[in-house]
């Protein structure tokens, strides 16, 4: 929609409130004045039809992260030109016109009317609620390394399973107390990481999930969770609810034939920043990774770590984590309620 004011251009607010035209036009010069922009595709993609010049695609936009004409497109506008524009992330270009944004996976990123539409016409059977910690991983690699891994892995996964699933995110620090020796770790009580968990739980089942799978991404919550689960079992009676670690969807036979050095589970698989979890931050995110400390650690695994491991790694656990979760919402894997006292 256009932005207009009266003859002078104003908007009708700033006429309102402004006090005085020198103080408008001190700070109003740099506002931006949204008008119509008709649009039309050719093969350079969308074009405005007033003019030559194209609107950015997200290609350009991630070439460029500099150009002052770029700054807002991710936000579905672009200011410099005036351009009024849908958000064109998600969208897939083909052959010059870009194709319809894929359905969103994150259920942060929904406005409540696209949830509410999404829950309502059936299409979401599931939810993904991601667990992990915030703590050290030794000298070489960044605190956030289980949050971050337990991330990407839910969303490829969502993603595998397009559009019936969404991925929760909301509780990225977890139970680390014996992690606290060493400065930066977040922990939280045992109480405290339950309490939440199941409050997350329960906010997704009163959206309407009946399909609940907790993917934990940190050792340290493993027992806490295990030994009170009956707990949530019987909290959410009827609601098919699981909990699982993303490496439980990994077996001896897998440590024995990509683990270059030690291969014992659960020491070295999923082990701590040793070369399991080095060789999946390497291939997804190696900016976490200091190259120089590697070789500071007591244990030498870690240097064996390989980006191509770490994606075969990431490609077997979405594989596998998604047949999970494909039998979880199309009902062959049910949870089972604990007996009540009679």
């Amino acid at each position: 929609m256009a932005r207009t004011g009266d003859a002078d251009g104003r908007p009708e607010n700033l006429r309102r409130h402004s006090g005085h035209d020198g103080a408008y036009r001190r700070f109003a010069h740099a506002l931006p004045v949204y008008r119509p922009v008709q649009l039309c595709v050719s093969r350079h993609g969308l074009q405005r039809s007033d003019r030559s010049e194209s609107v950015p695609t997200t290609e350009q936009i991630t070439d460029h992260p500099g150009d002052d004409r770029f700054r807002d497109a991710g936000f579905g506008m672009v200011l410099g030109g005036g351009q009024l524009l849908p958000d064109c992330q998600g969208t897939k270009k083909r052959g010059g016109i870009m194709s319809a944004p894929e359905p969103e996976i994150l259920l942060g990123k929904l406005t409540r009317r696209e949830f509410r539409e999404r829950m309502a016409s059936g299409e979401l059977a599931g939810c993904l609620i991601p667990v992990a910690a915030i703590e050290q991983h030794l000298e070489h690699m960044a605190m956030e390394h289980d949050w971050r891994s337990v991330g990407l892995v839910t969303r490829a996964v969502a993603k595998r399973l397009a559009p019936r699933v969404l991925v929760t995110e909301g509780l990225m620090c977890g139970i680390s107390e014996h992690h606290m020796r060493h400065p930066g770790t977040l922990t939280l009580s045992p109480g405290t990481f339950l309490a939440v968990l199941g409050d997350m739980i329960d906010s997704m089942v009163r959206a309407g999930f009946r399909n609940i799978i907790v993917v934990n991404g940190h050792g340290g919550n493993i027992k806490p969770v295990r030994g009170t689960w009956d707990q949530f079992l019987r909290r959410f009676e009827g609601v098919n609810l699981h909990f699982l670690s993303y490496w439980d969807t990994l077996g001896q036979a897998d440590a024995d034939e990509l683990l270059q050095g030690a291969k014992r589970m659960p020491d070295d698989l999923p082990g701590h920043a040793q070369e399991f979890e080095t060789s999946i931050a390497l291939a997804k995110f190696p900016e976490n990774v200091r190259a120089g400390a590697v070789a500071d650690q007591t244990d030498p695994n870690p240097g064996l770590a390989t980006a191509e491991q770490g994606e075969e790694w990431f490609e077997r656990i979405t594989q596998r984590l998604a047949k999970f979760v494909g039998e979880v919402i199309d009902g062959g894997r049910q949870s089972e309620t604990p007996p009540f006292h009679p």
